[in-house]
């Protein structure tokens, strides 16, 4: 809003404006393609899951009841019953164990909403296909080709797009900082073997000097006492063999 302060003069025809504007609240952070749960509390002895399940689970178990009845004509809609148990299944982690916040991904940056549904498709194809019976299966199967050919196309070009960037920042960017992405890319790709030890540093050393020392102390060679005697058994016999020729 603009507002002209009229009685306060400048010795001019001009006169002082203020201007005030309200910026409209950020946008909410994109939903995480999975929810979360601190499952580690279902390990509890007074966690609730148990007790709620079992109580949300009865109308399903009853309409499971009906559509197993020997009377019922009516085949069930797989994907309403399956939608429907997972939505139990979610509301008794909610109120029992409580949702999770996902941590970050590396991989945001590369990941875009064209390819997550391009990779929900896939999916769904699939296990249309997986359910699928009869000469249904084969419509079902070449769904699911199409589908993953899509995906495996897009993700192909999402790869090449982001690579000819990276690139191009390196090409075009400091040299400091090209040096250090390409040292930091050498030290990530060579291998640095280590033995380690739960009481630390110190007695990983001395189990490996106690390893090495009975490896190459020869200890688990076998013995050389009855190759020896082997050995002259053998010549013994071959002397006798050529006295007796004799």
């Amino acid at each position: 809003m603009m507002l002209v302060h009229e009685d306060l003069s400048l010795g001019s025809d001009h006169h002082p404006v203020s201007l005030s504007c309200v910026l409209p609240p950020p946008p909410s952070p994109p939903a995480h393609p999975r929810r979360l749960w601190n499952l580690s509390r279902l390990t509890e002895s007074d966690c609730l899951y148990v007790g709620l399940f079992r109580d949300r689970i009865q109308p399903f178990r009853e309409c499971l009841t009906t559509y197993a009845s020997p009377t019922n004509i009516i085949a069930p809609d797989m994907d309403l019953l399956a939608n429907e148990l997972t939505s139990i299944i979610h509301s008794c982690l909610d109120d029992s164990v409580g949702q999770r916040n996902p941590r970050g991904s590396g991989n945001v940056w590369f990941w875009t909403d064209d390819l997550q549904t391009l990779f929900d498709r896939r999916e769904q194809t699939r296990r249309k296909w997986k359910r699928a019976a009869g000469i249904n299966k084969v419509l079902r199967w070449q769904e699911y080709e199409v589908a993953a050919k899509r995906f495996k196309s897009a993700l192909y070009c999402r790869r090449r797009a982001t690579w000819k960037q990276f690139c191009e920042t390196l090409s075009s960017g400091p040299l400091s900082d090209t040096t250090a992405t390409i040292k930091r890319i050498r030290r990530n790709r060579t291998l640095s073997p280590s033995y380690s030890h739960p009481e630390g540093p110190t007695v990983a050393a001395t189990t490996m000097a106690n390893h090495l020392q009975q490896v190459f102390s020869g200890s688990s060679l076998p013995s050389t006492s009855g190759y020896r005697d082997g050995a002259h058994c053998a010549s013994q016999t071959s002397l006798a063999s050529q006295g007796s020729w004799l």
